[in-house]
């Protein structure tokens, strides 16, 4: 878990999806005031605890760092983020135009209409999108 920097290795001993949150029972912590110091912390993990995802499931991890080329073959760059919003992700895709200047792109990821192919191997996602945009 971290706050402000700070990390803390933690053994969880339970945990349940509610209301697109995690409810986790941390090993040790046995009441309410125990566990209201971890309220609202973030929980890392590490990648190989993690399990393996269906088809066309991904992480974030997996994700972050991949080309962005569009149908008509031009990179457009890199993902550097995913925004959550009700409807859809995101991809926060960091790019350049010819003169060198940064170019930033907000691509929805919706499978089939933009989102093409994503190829964790090859470390590419195809998409439907005009560089322009």
């Amino acid at each position: 878990m971290t706050k402000n920097n700070f990390c803390k290795e933690i053994c969880i001993s339970q945990w349940k999806l509610h209301y697109n949150k995690i409810i986790v029972k941390i090993k040790n912590i046995n009441n309410r005031s125990q566990a209201f110091i971890f309220k609202n912390l973030k929980i890392m993990i590490f990648c190989d605890h993690l399990p393996d995802l269906g088809n066309k499931q991904y992480y974030v991890k997996d994700i972050i760092g991949l080309r962005v080329i569009n149908t008509k073959n031009i990179i457009l760059g890199n993902v550097i983020d995913i925004i959550n919003t009700k409807s859809n992700d995101v991809l926060l895709v960091l790019g350049k135009e010819f003169n060198n200047k940064k170019k930033e792109y907000l691509i929805p990821f919706i499978e089939k209409t933009v989102i093409k192919e994503v190829n964790i191997i090859s470390k590419i996602i195809l998409v439907d999108w005009n560089k322009n945009f």
